[in-house]
């Protein structure tokens, strides 16, 4: 057991038996292929980072940041792992999270969790928080509603694929009603825009239980897209165009140079015309060759 260890930026090196896991770390799942890379590089350069623990009981010690490089480490069956001991100021607490933020690729809840603690321990202040992870306030706010939905709700969410600006969407919805709307939303496969338009109406409908769900998301969906269809003309017969000819001998003059054309082009033709009760039918007949 290490005795008399003074807080501050002294190195020591600490059995990583020793060192237990902070529950409050936001990763939760590490790849195996992840480790195993992180693993090979600490075998051929070592750890060049030291991790950082606190004091625990029992002569034990609590992991602040490092998780990654302790599990490595673990799987080389590395007797120590270099180690810096601070006294559990928040700046380690903060440093701890961002880390993981930062350097782990988290799924969205694993983040979402490991911001909503970092929020809590800044005194839930959202500027200062949006400020110190280097996010904005609106995006801030949109990964803590995240946390508003229970570990089935995520677990599905995760399962069917379903992104983080869409997911945010199931926080307005009365819990009795999240987790079968989003399993609805996914296999009825709709949009963006369908699944947000149907959450508002959700939120909105205080009489709304599982049992009417289906029926009434299928009602809204399709007044929804048939609001956005265009309204498409009404057919009417087309109307008959009016020409006048105030010199027939023109139109004779016109309609026999067409003839002509096609005579040359090796066509015989015929121009009848058949005047009666004011009216002239004319008749061409056209023989081809």
């Amino acid at each position: 057991m290490l005795t008399n260890l003074s807080y501050g930026s002294d190195l020591f090196h600490i059995p990583p038996y020793l060192i237990k896991p902070n529950p409050s770390l936001s990763r939760t799942n590490f790849p195996d292929s992840s480790l195993l890379c992180l693993a090979d590089s600490i075998k051929r350069h070592g750890i060049l980072q030291p991790l950082a623990v606190r004091l625990s009981t029992k002569g034990r010690y609590e992991l602040i940041a490092g998780e990654r490089r302790l599990r490595a480490a673990i799987l080389l069956e590395m007797p120590t792992v270099p180690c810096i001991l601070t006294d559990g100021k928040d700046l380690y607490e903060y440093l701890s999270v961002i880390e993981n933020i930062q350097r782990e690729k988290l799924t969205m809840f694993d983040e979402a969790r490991a911001i909503n603690r970092l929020h809590e321990k800044n005194g839930r202040d959202i500027p200062s928080t949006a400020k110190l992870l280097s996010i904005s306030e609106s995006d801030l706010g949109r990964k803590l509603k995240l946390c508003n939905l229970s570990r089935a709700e995520m677990q599905a969410i995760t399962t069917l694929g379903i992104p983080e600006k869409t997911a945010v969407l199931f926080t307005d919805i009365p819990s009795r009603l999240r987790y079968y709307t989003i399993k609805l939303c996914a296999e009825e496969n709709y949009t963006a825009t369908e699944t947000a338009s149907l959450c508002s109406a959700i939120s909105k409908a205080s009489d709304l239980y599982p049992d009417d769900l289906e029926a009434f998301a299928k009602k809204h969906i399709k007044n929804l897209r048939t609001e956005k269809e265009p309204s498409m003309p009404q057919s009417s017969a087309p109307s008959k165009k009016t020409v006048i000819l105030r010199d027939l001998r023109t139109f004779e003059n016109s309609l026999r140079k067409l003839c002509t054309t096609l005579e040359n082009a090796g066509c015989r033709t015929d121009i009848r015309t058949d005047p009666q009760n004011g009216k002239t039918t004319y008749t061409v007949t056209i023989h081809t060759i």
